[in-house]
């Protein structure tokens, strides 16, 4: 956990700074405090994209962004209300650039250092929405899952650069 001079630490998913955290852990001898379960998410998922290796800075650690721009097949036509619902639920999490609507799609642009898809499927669905369930939907989301964690995976590794 890097600690400021006023106490407070830096979450290394987002770079918030937060008191003491109930989402701590220690990491390879070293404790790290993070202000949600998302960025604790992330973390663990790929812990070496925020801590980096010895000599080599990780991406976030540089500042480094992957955005990506999704087009999400909602069930069906959503009413204003139940939109705002959605884009308020989303908008609360790291990460998360712009929502909007057209007809039954979700268009979402994110930080994928910060939030994935598939997190991202977990918010909709607690607003009590869901995404398409025919199959070339789950085939596409399952692929875009895939995608997004071969893309993380190798910017995790040490050695390779990132070029965004």
């Amino acid at each position: 956990m890097q600690k400021s001079d006023n106490k407070k630490f830096e979450c290394p998913v987002c770079h918030m700074m937060i008191d003491e955290s109930r989402y701590a852990l220690n990491y390879q001898g070293r404790p790290y405090a993070f202000c949600s379960l998302q960025c604790r998410q992330r973390f663990d998922a790929n812990p070496h994209l925020y801590t980096g290796y010895p000599g080599k800075p990780s991406p976030a650690q540089q500042g480094h962004k992957i955005i990506k721009k999704r087009k999400l097949k909602l069930l069906d036509a959503h009413t204003d209300e139940q939109c705002s619902i959605i884009e308020s639920e989303l908008k609360s999490m790291m990460g998360i650039i712009d929502v909007s609507f057209e007809s039954d799609f979700l268009m979402i642009t994110y930080d994928l250092l910060q939030v994935t898809t598939e997190q991202i499927e977990v918010a909709i669905e607690k607003t009590g929405n869901r995404l398409s369930a025919d199959m070339g939907t789950r085939l596409k989301q399952a692929f875009i899952h895939y995608l997004e964690e071969t893309e993380l995976d190798n910017l995790e590794q040490p050695g390779n650069e990132h070029r965004h």
